[in-house]
């Protein structure tokens, strides 16, 4: 037996498949189907944050989406766009002029009344040379007209960025003065201060860009304690007056101080203390300092006694203080006009504006639009224009009785001098726009422009995207304006307009199915819906499922989460109602189907109440489970038919037979008396696992903790799974599973084995950490006590992947791989952030292939492999045998890490390929749709004669599938199923490598990846069948020069069988 070890341990990665992508031939439409629809005037991400410039030429906004200008290269980001009014032209101004660093967001934007200077924050390396930390936020000033960059938070030697965030950077209105708050060290010469461990202390600077240097502002040497921080700076047009506020560094209390400084002599001009009192919702001063433009007056939030705030005025010349009698809702922003004395703030239900000249409050509210007289209406986000004669505001119109939703919102301009009030959110027809979400808007100084931003839009033509996006509304023309459109020189967009939650993968049919919006290359969608596609991963192919079928009865707007069984042939997924207004949308409740992807027949789970089941509620996202043979449905019910007082019910679904069954029933066959979730049927359907807070459905009770249950359907027995007799877990009735997990436990493939925590056992104690249960035999529990939590089993429950975090860093921690019969448990660095505190997104967690071998997971950190520089999530391949880990997302014709962020792990039914998506357009060639893509990589083909030893080891070792695992071909004493496991050749030459592929996309070239030592020669092989024909010589002679060998296969064809291995000669 030769070990892997003592050679070169091989990795081939054939091409990143971008299912979504692939282009491949469409068999012909009949003559009544609709053309491929083309989405020139949606773009491809939300926009949002728009603002004006002050002159009112220049309209700014930020924007995820990659398709709005040509040769933006940083898909995934948020890019900051300038839009001018007169000429309709829009540009990046967020482009980056240093090519060998890393894009990222520009955060909280300014920009001069000229436009032609913005400042933002950005942890961006691509924009000047000293800005090397990417993981700290830095001010950045930019003069679009010359494309001049300056790092303001410059260390004071020059040559690195602050070594703390920096951050609410403002400008003066010619762009010259620049003021930001920040918690680096490094900037200035600051006094010796105290700072409490764990706390930090936060300096407000100044920066005139004519004078090097800064300017320590807010740590004069004056009256003022120095052991405050200092936050939320507020800048005059001319740069005259600094405004921010201040507190203690630890924010323990005390006073919160509002100080004016007059920067021409380094003097407080005026500061004030204001109440430490916190009211519900609201953080009193800290929120609401605000300069006028004219430097002679300031705001900020006054909290009151009896649980309120309200704005006050202090105003310099004459010196005088104002103090409104109107109580703040949850110290929402107030809103200055620029050239008059005039503030426009919200209170309960409605819109106020305060007068300063006049000492006048006047209230605003719109006449209601459907009688009666509501009891309440929703007015919200007042903008007042600069010349404080226009006000422009959101209004939601309240429901018209008891049982009817809240109608859709809408925006309204009101002339202040008259009091004339119109609603501007029309569509291009001039009827009433119907929009789920509008808002966010801002006004020109004369009031002739307003912008805002809108979802699901019909106020212009070509809106198909479903996505955020900003428009522009001419008051004067009464025309709207879509101004974030995809640009005419933008790269074409490939594949779906975007993917939405995970998606089914299924390589053993060789299937996908996932959530797409309108525009999905190759098909016919255009109904602003978000639909169900099916893609063969052999033609790419894609098949629209829910564009249109008679089984649906009534519009829907989304169709999510699928779920597919093994073979392919069945599929179960939420739809969500639309009604005609998309607020009532919102209340309808979420329906489950079936769907016979062969047969074509789609059936409801839960039809009807009188049919034990019911849709779910709104808010909740509902959990269900599909069988591997498609034949049984586990899934949450909300319901009162069902006895338990209305709460969550678990039913299953006998799929053949039409029909539901109760699980969460106690003695009387009624729903449980708490609630029951998270769902899991074996596949013969005879048992079901979920978890519950009832305390009826076994005997003793105990108290209400959520508790893992077991219901035996045959026998209808429920018992508690971490009571077992014969397990050694505890047996404390009041000790409930921890949520260390979501969902709160795991369960094998195989359906044998469930990992949970148990609540209140301290992680790392004799009784915290995970266990491990037998569910088919009474045998003592697996306890690991060092292990945090598990994340999933191999295909036979025999490995495990799980955390185990470093208590003495709360964010250093390692993944491992547990042998469950053995509790052989082997470790791996997997980066910073898998901790004693880590929390993966639900839909991103490390999986384990079907045999156990590999761990994929996403990690953040650019320590795990070497060429990994993003700074982003990447996602990784750990060969715990061969104790290897290799960057998955890579750049296509390398080793070093994509362009964009890259997670998600996505493990198919059979174990053998894990799918992950990914923002990159780099991973390869001709991705321009800026969006997140699918990537399928296979590690093994399945094993069609059940011995335990997948197809393409037995071919690539014995050129047979006639052995069993139970012989010992090379005569060492160990079996080859032995051999398999160890990951050693069982022929003993050690002159084989097994490989990984990765599908290619149709028609496209397949990239063979390999570890390698530098300077060794390597042959890759090739062939088309598992199961005859001789393997073919791709590469004589590779000799690579890094410890990454490469070879490109141009002639692979679209089928997911051909097999690759490397052979050294």
């Amino acid at each position: 037996m030769t070990t892997l070890l003592s050679r070169v341990v091989a990795l081939t990665l054939a091409a990143v498949a971008r299912l979504s992508a692939a282009e491949p031939p469409v068999p012909a439409p009949l003559p009544s189907a609709p053309p491929a629809v083309s989405l020139n005037e949606a773009a491809g991400a939300d926009s949002f944050g728009a603002f004006f410039s002050g002159n009112g030429e220049f309209l700014f906004f930020q924007s995820l989406a990659d398709d709005l200008v040509a040769n933006d290269g940083s898909p995934g980001t948020v890019d900051l766009f300038r839009y001018e009014i007169s000429s309709d032209t829009l540009i990046r101004v967020s482009s980056e002029p240093v090519a060998k660093g890393t894009p990222a967001d520009w955060v909280a934007p300014a920009a001069s009344d000229d436009g032609d200077v913005v400042v933002f924050a950005s942890t961006s390396t691509a924009l000047v040379a000293a800005k090397t930390n990417r993981s700290v936020l830095d001010i950045f000033w930019k003069r679009i007209s010359t494309g001049e960059v300056r790092l303001l938070s410059l260390s004071t030697n020059g040559t690195s960025g602050g070594d703390r965030d920096s951050k609410q950077a403002v400008l003066s209105g010619d762009g010259r003065y620049v003021a930001f708050e920040s918690e680096a060290l490094n900037l200035a010469p600051l006094d010796s201060v105290s700072v409490p461990a764990g706390s930090f202390r936060s300096v407000v600077y100044l920066c005139d860009t004519q004078v090097p240097g800064l300017i320590p502002a807010s740590t004069p040497a004056d009256s003022l304690p120095i052991s405050v921080s200092a936050h939320n700076p507020s800048l005059s047009k001319d740069g005259r007056r600094l405004a921010y506020y201040t507190e203690s560094i630890d924010g323990s209390g005390g006073s919160i101080r509002v100080v004016v400084r007059e920067n021409a002599t380094e003097s407080i001009l005026w500061s004030f203390e204001t109440s430490p009192l916190d009211p519900p919702g609201c953080r009193g001063a800290r929120e609401g300092v605000q300069l006028g433009a004219d430097g002679n007056w300031v705001t900020f939030f006054n909290p009151q006694p009896q649980h309120i705030t309200v704005p006050q005025v202090h105003q310099f010349s004459p010196e005088r203080d104002l103090v409104s009698s109107n109580a703040l809702v949850l110290c929402s922003p107030l809103t200055l006009a620029t050239t008059r004395h005039r503030i426009a703030f919200e209170t309960p239900f409605q819109i106020n504006v305060w007068d300063l000249d006049e000492g006048t409050v006047s209230t605003n509210r719109l006449k209601p639009l459907l009688p009666p007289t509501p009891t309440w209406a929703s007015w919200s986000e007042p903008a007042i224009s600069g010349d404080g004669t226009k006000l422009v505001y959101r209004y939601q119109e309240p429901d018209a009785g008891n049982d009817t939703p809240p109608h859709s919102p809408g925006l309204f301009l009101q002339d202040l001098p008259d009091g004339a009030t119109r609603l501007i959110s029309l569509t291009p027809e001039g009827a009433p726009s119907v929009q789920a979400e509008i808002g966010g808007a801002s006004i020109t100084t004369d009031g002739g422009w307003v912008a805002f931003e809108a979802s699901d839009s019909d106020l212009v033509k070509g809106d198909l995207n479903r996505a955020k996006d900003v428009f522009l509304r001419d008051i004067k023309a009464g025309k709207t304006r879509l101004v974030s459109r995809h640009g005419s020189s933008a790269s074409p967009r490939t594949g779906p307009s975007s993917i939405f939650g995970r998606a089914a993968l299924n390589t053993g049919s060789g299937v996908m199915a996932f959530a797409s919006g309108d525009g999905t290359t190759g098909t016919s969608d255009a109904n602003r819906s978000i639909d169900l596609f099916l893609q063969d991963l052999t033609s790419g192919f894609t098949r629209t499922l829910t564009l249109s079928h008679p089984s649906f009865t009534k519009p829907y707007h989304r169709h999510l989460s699928p779920q597919l069984s093994l073979s392919g042939g069945d599929m179960v997924f939420l739809a969500y109602p639309e009604a005609p207004d998309p607020v009532e949308s919102a209340q309808l409740p979420i329906e489950l189907y079936h769907w016979n992807l062969e047969t074509d027949e789609i059936q409801a789970l839960m039809p009807a109440a009188n049919d034990l089941g019911v849709g779910y509620t709104s808010g909740v996202t509902p959990r269900f489970h599909l069988t591997t043979n498609g034949k049984w449905v586990a899934f949450e019910s909300h319901t009162s038919d069902l006895g338990g007082g209305g709460h969550f019910q678990i039913l299953v679904r006998d799929v053949l037979n039409h029909t539901n069954l109760l699980v969460s029933a106690n003695s009387s066959r009624n729903g449980g008396n708490n609630d029951s979730l998270q769902p899991w049927v074996s596949p013969d359907g005879k048992r079901v696992l979920f978890l519950s807070w009832a305390t009826d459905l076994t005997t003793p009770s105990g108290a209400s903790v959520p508790r893992l249950y077991q219901r035996n359907l045959e026998q209808g027995v429920t018992t508690p799974v971490n009571q077992i007799p014969g397990n050694q877990t505890p047996g404390d009735q009041t000790l409930g599973l921890a949520r260390q997990f979501d969902p709160y436990y795991r369960v094998s493939p195989d359906g044998q084995r469930v990992a949970f925590s148990l609540t209140d056992l301290p992680f790392g104690t004799s009784m915290g950490g995970v266990y491990v249960v037998n569910l088919l035999h009474a045998a003592p529990a697996h306890h690991y006590s060092t292990v945090r939590e598990i994340y999933g089993f191999s295909r036979d429950g025999r490995y495990a992947v799980g955390v185990i975090p470093n208590p003495s860093d709360p964010l250093l921690g390692q993944l491992c791989r547990i042998e469950i019969d053995t509790d052989k448990i082997i470790s791996f660095p997997a980066g910073r952030g898998f901790g004693f505190w880590f929390r993966p997104n639900p839909d991103s967690p490390p999986v384990i292939t079907g045999d156990g071998r590999y761990v994929i997971f996403s990690s953040p950190d650019d320590s795990v492999v070497q060429g990994d520089s993003n700074h982003l999530p990447d996602v990784f391949v750990r060969d715990v045998t061969a104790a290897t880990t290799f960057l998955l997302s890579a750049k296509a014709g390398s080793q070093i890490s994509g362009n964009n962020r890259s997670s998600t792990p996505t493990l198919s039914g059979d174990g053998n390929s894990v799918a992950f998506r990914s923002w990159a357009t780099d991973l390869v060639e001709g991705d321009f749709n800026a969006k997140r893509d699918y990537f399928v990589v296979r590690f093994s083909l399945p094993d069609s004669d059940g011995d335990g030893l997948p197809d393409d080891w037995e071919m690539m070792h014995f050129n047979t599938l006639s052995r069993d695992g139970s012989g010992d071909f090379d005569g060492d004493g160990i079996s080859d199923r032995q051999e398999f496991l160890a990951g050693t050749d069982p022929t003993g030459s050690g002159s084989v490598l097994r490989v990984i592929t990765l599908l290619p996309a149709a028609g496209g070239e397949t990239r063979v990846l390999w570890s390698a030592v530098p300077g060794r020669k390597y042959r890759v092989e090739y062939r088309d069948s598992v199961t005859g024909g001789s393997w073919q010589t791709g590469a004589e002679s590779v000799a690579p020069q890094t410890a990454t060998g490469e070879w490109t296969d141009p002639l692979a064809p679209g089928s997911p069988l051909r097999i690759y291995r490397v052979v050294i000669p």
